[in-house]
């Protein structure tokens, strides 16, 4: 990790699945399981399953634990899991007092493993071993030498779909990115916000919902409309925005464009408060200015003034990076 963050070890899920797999080879056949098992709308509407079929694609799921330890610490701990099984296996465990403390309010870690997460969904979404490190660096040696002889090689279970991801609302909303309960917009998965969230209770029963649900389209469509893309074409451009960032140590936390920023930054469309995200080219914002080729970097506008009150987002989730179709898709937000 990054900053003042130790490094954290993860274990790439789609192997631990492979291990399972392995142990338990009848839980992941689909003729072991009765039509209630899979026959349910948030594993048959998955795109995958659309596309690939029914018997062909399993559903697997990622799940957020947090724990509070004495001495005012504690731990997150991630698993992934076969839903029909309901078995589920630790990918990584991250102590808080662990994570990084430059004013990123733990995100270089957080993001980081989750794009961990994010790199091996995809590989089992399209059923296949890994073909690359996440850094882009060759396999090393003797550390990747079992990856690099399996690269691109088809996973004994097939292709796999997450159709959950669960955690406690304040883990899910801060590691993927969401407002919480207290925020403007509250719900991840409606359109209710803060003003009307216990208006409509009585309206709620088995076979009506009161409020609009969100679709993964609506979540990816908001982000676009909200990130400013740029591509920096040189080194004295790149320079020139990281003199003009700084950490902030309070909300929204993150590196940002500072207040006092020269009219030369409005020019390149950003503006005092907009807040530089990981992307594609740039692991985690302490390595943007270490990047020497030509790239594009994602800032996301956190200022007031810039963000309307129906935005669901507080930073782009690493799990759903838009524009790219090799993100996981999650069904819903």
């Amino acid at each position: 990790m990054w900053g003042n963050a130790n490094p954290q070890l993860v274990t790439e899920p789609y192997e631990v699945l492979r291990a399972d797999f392995e142990r338990h080879p009848k839980e992941w056949a689909f003729d072991s399981y009765a039509e209630s098992h899979w026959g349910v709308p948030v594993f048959l509407s998955h795109p995958l399953v659309q596309q690939y079929g029914a018997r062909n694609v399993r559903p697997i799921g990622l799940y957020l634990d947090k724990v509070k330890l004495h001495l005012g610490d504690g731990f997150t701990r991630g698993s992934f899991g076969n839903i029909w099984s309901a078995r589920k296996y630790t990918t990584f465990i991250v102590l808080n007092s662990c994570l990084c403390r430059c004013g990123c309010n733990g995100h270089c870690t957080t993001d980081a493993i989750m794009r961990v997460i994010n790199a091996s969904a995809n590989c089992m979404q399209r059923g296949v071993e890994s073909t690359r490190r996440l850094d882009n660096k060759p396999w090393s040696v003797p550390q990747d030498r079992r990856r690099a002889a399996r690269q691109g090689e088809a996973l004994p279970y097939g292709r796999c779909c997450v159709t959950q991801a669960r955690a406690d609302w304040p883990e899910r909303a801060s590691w993927g990115g969401f407002k919480n309960h207290s925020g403007d917009m509250p719900c991840m998965s409606c359109d209710t916000d803060k003003n009307n969230m216990c208006s409509r209770f009585h309206l709620i029963s088995p076979s009506s919902f009161p409020w609009g649900l969100r679709t993964h389209e609506q979540y990816l469509a908001q982000l676009n409309d909200q990130l400013i893309r740029l591509t920096i074409e040189n080194i004295e451009t790149r320079d020139f925005i990281a003199a003009n960032l700084e950490w902030r140590h309070e909300w929204p936390h993150g590196r940002a464009i500072k207040t006092n920023a020269p009219a030369a930054i409005l020019q390149l469309g950003l503006k005092p408060g907009d807040r530089l995200m990981p992307c594609d080219a740039i692991f985690n914002p302490h390595e943007f200015d270490s990047v020497i080729y030509k790239f594009s970097s994602a800032l996301f506008p956190e200022t007031a003034a810039r963000v309307p009150y129906h935005a669901l987002s507080t930073s782009q989730s690493p799990l759903s990076i838009p524009p790219s179709p090799e993100r996981i898709h999650l069904g819903v937000p």
